[in-house]
C-alpha cells in the first residue's frame, strides 16, 4: 500500500508537470513576449482537480486523497520556485528514484507509545519496533504538522513526523567572553574542518573514499547488466543499498560530532562556501562532495537552537585564510591555496593556513556577538512567536524505517519498523 500510495502520489505530480508543459507549449513557446505578457498568459493556466483526475482513472482512488492534494501543491511549490530563480525547472519523476507521500490534518491518536504503532489513512495502523519515544513529542505546545512517508531507491521505508514548536527558540542565550567557549572552525577538504585550536574533526573519514573500492565493484557489476533485466535491478538494489549506508555512516558522524560542539561550545564560527563553485573546477571535487559541508553546517545551525550555542556565519567576503590572526595584516600573496604555511609580513609571526584561518572565523565570531549583545552577557535569540521546526534528521526527531509484515483480520496492514543501519 505504501509503494502504490507513493505511485499514485507520484502520478499526480508528473501529470501537473505534463500539463505544465503542453500549456507552454501551446500558448507561449516560439512567440517573442516580454516577461510581463507571459506572467499574464500563465495566470490563464488552469490545471484539472484531483477529483477529476479521479474519475478519468479510478485507481487513485484506491489511495489517500491527501497525498495527492499534497502532490499537486509540492508541483506548483516546485514551479513557484523556478520562476524565482530559486531552483532548477521541475523534471517528470522516475520509479527508480524511489517515492514519497505525505500526510496533513493528523489525528491525536496518530502515534501510540505504548502499542508502538502509528495511523496511517488508507493504511491503518502501522507497528514498529523502536529505541524510545521522544520526550517533546507530547510537550505542551508541539503541533504535529505532517507525516511523511518515503520509500529510498534501495526499497527501503522510512516514516517521519514533522512538528512545529511555537517557542522553542523564545530565550536568552549567555556568552561569558572567554575565548574557550567560542570556537572557530575552518573547512578541509581531508578532515572535514580544522578548528582554532589546530584540531581536525574527531573521528572523520572520508566515507566514500573509504569504501571506493567496493563501490567501484557494484558499479561496474551494475553497468554489465542487461537493461530490463531482473539481475539489473538486483544489481541496482545492492548499489542503492551501500550508497544507502555510506549515507547513514556519514549522518551518524555529523549527529555526534555537531551535538559534541554545540554542547561544548557557546559560540561557533564557520565561513560560508560556495561548494558547488569549488567543485567546478578542482581536482578535489570528489573531497568536497564527500564532505558535505553545507549539510554540516545547517544540522550544526539546528541544533544550536536547543543548546546554549549560537552559530555565526561569517561573510563569504571575508578574507580569513589572508589575514594575520595575530595583528590583522592582510597579505594577498597567500590567496593561492597551495600556499599552506606562511610568514606575516608585518609580525613575522608564522601561520599554518587552516589553523589562522579558523581563528579568525572564532574572533569575527565573538565580535558579532559582542556588537549584538551590546557587553559581554546575555543576547536575544529568536523572538516571540518564533518557530521552530523538528526536522526528521536532528536528535530530536521521529523517525522509523517500516517494513511489511502482514495483513491482520481487520484488513489493517501491520508494518515492522527498524532503526536503519549505519546510524541513520
Amino acid at each position: 500500500m505504501f509503494v502504490k500510495t507513493g505511485g499514485c502520489r507520484r502520478f499526480v505530480y508528473n501529470k501537473y508537470v505534463e500539463a505544465r508543459e503542453q500549456f507552454y507549449s501551446d500558448n507561449i513557446k516560439g512567440r517573442d513576449l516580454t516577461k510581463d505578457e507571459k506572467n499574464k498568459i500563465y495566470k490563464g493556466f488552469k490545471y484539472t482537480t484531483e477529483k477529476s483526475l479521479c474519475e478519468l482513472f479510478p485507481f487513485l482512488k484506491e489511495v489517500s486523497s491527501v497525498a495527492l492534494q499534497q502532490a499537486r501543491r509540492d508541483a506548483q511549490k516546485a514551479y513557484a520556485d523556478f520562476f524565482a530563480g530559486k531552483k532548477g525547472k521541475p523534471h517528470f519523476k522516475k520509479k527508480k528514484d524511489g517515492c514519497s507521500f505525505r500526510e496533513v490534518g493528523l489525528s491525536d491518536d496518530l502515534i501510540s507509545e505504548h502499542e508502538m504503532w502509528l495511523k496511517i489513512p488508507k493504511i491503518g495502523k502501522v507497528a514498529f519496533r523502536h529505541n524510545h519515544i521522544p520526550a517533546w513529542l507530547h510537550t505542551k505546545g508541539i503541533k504535529r504538522k505532517n507525516l511523511t512517508v518515503e520509500i529510498t531507491k534501495s526499497g527501503r521505508c522510512y516514516a517521519s513526523i514533522c512538528c512545529v514548536y511555537e517557542s522553542m527558540n523564545d530565550k536568552e542565550k549567555s556568552f561569558s567572553g572567554s575565548d574557550n567557549q567560542a570556537i572557530g572552525l575552518d573547512f578541509s577538504p581531508s578532515h572535514c574542518f580544522i578548528d582554532s585550536n589546530n584540531q581536525p574533526a574527531l573521528n572523520y573519514v572520508p566515507f566514500k573514499q573509504e569504501a571506493k573500492r567496493h563501490l567501484a565493484h557494484l558499479q561496474r557489476n551494475f553497468s554489465r547488466t542487461k537493461k530490463g533485466s531482473k539481475n539489473r535491478e538486483k544489481a541496482r538494489r545492492r548499489l542503492a543499498k551501500f550508497e544507502e549506508h555510506i549515507a547513514n555512516k556519514r549522518r551518524d558522524w555529523m549527529e555526534k560530532e555537531t551535538l559534541r560542539l554545540v554542547r561544548s561550545y557557546e559560540v561557533i564560527g564557520v565561513e560560508t562556501l560556495n561548494i558547488k563553485g569549488m567543485m567546478r573546477f578542482s581536482h578535489n571535487a570528489k573531497n568536497y562532495n564527500d564532505v558535505s559541508w553545507n549539510k554540516f553546517v545547517n544540522i550544526l545551525e539546528w541544533k544550536s537552537k536547543f543548546h546554549n550555542c549560537s552559530v555565526v556565519k561569517s561573510d563569504k567576503w571575508f578574507a580569513s585564510s589572508q589575514l594575520c590572526s595575530h595583528c590583522g595584516f592582510k597579505n594577498k600573496a597567500v590567496k593561492n591555496l597551495s600556499v599552506r604555511k606562511w610568514v606575516c609580513p608585518s609580525c613575522e609571526v608564522e601561520h599554518n593556513r587552516d589553523h589562522n584561518a579558523a581563528i579568525n572565523l572564532r574572533n569575527d565570531a565573538i565580535n558579532k556577538i559582542k556588537s549584538t549583545a551590546g557587553t559581554v552577557g546575555t543576547y536575544a535569540c529568536g523572538g516571540q512567536g518564533s518557530r521552530v521546526r523538528l526536522s526528521s534528521y536532528v536528535d530530536c526527531s521521529l523517525k522509523q524505517e517500516v517494513q511489511f509484515v502482514r495483513m491482520d483480520k481487520s484488513n489493517s496492514l501491520e508494518f515492522e519498523a527498524r532503526p536503519p543501519k549505519g546510524g541513520g
